[in-house]
Parts: structure tokens; sequence; C-alpha cells
């Protein structure tokens, strides 16, 4: 039988294992979003906008990348 300090330790990591969870398709989604080239939607969460941002940085500097090496 789980003690009392037992059952609150796997209430407070099975929490932080859904937010993770829902943060992580958050995320996604605004990845899906900056690679079919759509603007980022208003009002979403912090790890959507997260994960445009991080794949809007990628695509810029693949971008760069080879504009710069375009006559090699």
């Amino acid at each position: 039988m789980n003690t009392k300090v037992e059952r609150n330790i796997a209430d407070f990591f099975a929490e932080d294992l859904v937010v993770d969870f829902y943060a992580s398709i958050d995320r996604c989604k605004g990845e899906i979003d900056c690679i079919n080239g759509n603007d980022a939607k208003r009002d979403q969460t912090q790890a959507y906008y997260d994960g445009y941002g991080e794949r809007f940085d990628i695509e810029q500097n693949a971008t760069r990348w080879s504009e710069q090496h375009e006559s090699i």
C-alpha cells in the first residue's frame, strides 16, 4: 500500500506527464503550421509559438544557406 507521500509524488509526476504531452502536441501544431506556410494562429499556447518560431528559424537558416551556396 502506498503512503500519502508516495501518492502525492505519483500524482505530481502524472500531472507533469499530461502537461508535457499536451505541450508537445501544441508545439507540433505550431511547427506544422509553419511548414505548411500558414501564419501563426492567434490565442495559442506558448508551446505552439515556440514550435512555430523554432521551425521558422530552421526554414530561414536553410533558405539563407542555400542562397549563399547557390553558385557553388
